[in-house]
């Protein structure tokens, strides 16, 4: 009996999850033209809602805080990841799930110019959203059952936020959660501060 009340338990959770994650996290769009805009404020509400606890990561490297659930470890990166472009790379104890954070050298690009090598390479539901007042590309890689962010930096970098497993109906809202996290650290300093 105990057990059963467990998994009903969580199946409410993932219920509610999956309920809420789409308007949740990013506003409707009215106009064909209208990005999506995605606020930690509406994700956080969510998390808190659902009973999943975490706490903000700073990357230092990038002076970039996101959210990551308490379930979530930082993993060692080899020499062979930071040569590659890494700076952080998190997991859960089992590998079931996990968010990659990468510096990308693309020649100074743009995020525009991002977003149109995405849809060169046929990667169709790229799109420009806004992500905390920020400007990123969103898109995913059915392969790869992943989500990405990605930020253009004033040095002329691509900062990608990767998540995986996204079809997971576990995963899915936590990450579309961790994603929706991301923020300057000066923007997270000043929400801290207003509440």
């Amino acid at each position: 009996m105990k057990q059963m009340k467990k998994l009903f338990s969580v199946i409410l959770i993932l219920v509610l999850l999956c309920s809420i994650s789409v308007c949740a996290f990013a506003d409707e769009k009215t106009a064909k033209d209208e990005k999506t805009v995605m606020n930690w404020e509406d994700a956080e509400k969510t998390m808190k809602k659902a009973g999943i606890k975490g706490d903000f990561v700073t990357l230092d490297e990038v002076d970039v805080k996101m959210w990551l659930p308490d379930t979530f470890q930082p993993v060692e990166l080899t020499p062979e990841d930071l040569d590659s472009g890494y700076i952080a790379y998190y997991a859960t104890e089992d590998s079931a799930a996990a968010i990659a954070v990468v510096y990308v050298d693309v020649g100074g690009m743009k995020l525009d110019e991002y977003l149109e090598a995405l849809k060169d390479l046929d990667i169709e539901d790229a799109e420009i959203v806004t992500v905390n007042g920020n400007e990123a590309v969103s898109y995913t890689l059915e392969d790869n059952d992943s989500a990405s962010l990605s930020f253009a930096t004033e040095q002329g970098y691509i900062l990608e936020f990767t998540f995986a497993p996204r079809s997971d109906e576990a995963f899915g809202p936590i990450g579309t959660a961790i994603l929706t996290s991301v923020q300057a650290v000066e923007e997270a300093a000043e929400q801290t501060a207003e509440k």
